[in-house]
């Protein structure tokens, strides 16, 4: 695939050239997955704006044990084993997504999320934010095992409905919901501001313009 392409067809000035070779290079596995789906996968960005950082971010995750915006601390460790049990990794420790941009502008400025081709990722049909969705792993809450034990089959519940495959599926689920978490497990990625950015990156994939 190539995106030349894109500047046959371009009219107006080329506001994202310099990183579709960037782009195609390193992210030519999810460009199918969106050239498939029709829709991007976002990610909002706290305390980061167009005209401090540029259109075009390189972003390696944080290594450190990923600090929940709204869980306790004590839930998502256990979830984080139950998911590792599950799929080898831990998912709530990964790079949050979604396919609703309206749900990525909650977190932040919005980007287009685009991970390297080496990847993993996770997600359910069923809860398009645990946090949201699982009234139980709201409020406040004491440090206190039996608590977790005791409702152990909830959290499984909920951990057996996620998939670690059809992300295609993910995208148009959680398109149509407006609503919906893609937790991505990566190396590397990158983030192309949203605003300017996606309707240039669809022009040179050939998609439709976003209804």
């Amino acid at each position: 695939m190539r995106l030349d392409r894109y500047l046959i067809e371009k009219k107006k000035k080329v506001d994202i050239m310099p990183y579709l070779d960037t782009i195609e290079k390193n992210c030519s596995k999810i460009l199918k997955v969106y050239q498939k789906a029709g829709h991007f996968i976002y990610r909002g960005a706290p305390g980061v704006h167009i005209g401090n950082t540029g259109t075009f971010i390189e972003k390696k995750p944080d290594k450190k044990v990923r600090k929940p915006r709204n869980t306790p601390i004590e839930i998502h460790r256990y979830l984080n084993k139950l998911f590792k049990e599950k799929f080898g990794w831990n998912v709530r420790d990964g790079i949050s997504t979604t396919p609703a941009w309206v749900q990525a502008h909650y977190y932040g400025h919005v980007y287009i999320f685009l991970p390297t081709d080496r990847y993993k990722f996770a997600w359910s049909p069923k809860y398009g934010d645990l946090y949201v969705d699982m009234p139980i792993v709201q409020g406040v809450f004491f440090d206190n095992k039996e608590f977790l034990e005791k409702r152990h089959k909830t959290f499984q519940r909920a951990v057996n409905t996620f998939k670690d495959d059809d992300l295609v599926g993910a995208i148009r689920n959680g398109y149509d919901a407006v609503k919906a978490e893609i937790m991505f497990k990566v190396n590397k990625y990158y983030l192309l501001e949203f605003y300017e950015g996606e309707e240039d990156l669809r022009l040179a994939l050939g998609m439709s313009p976003r209804k």
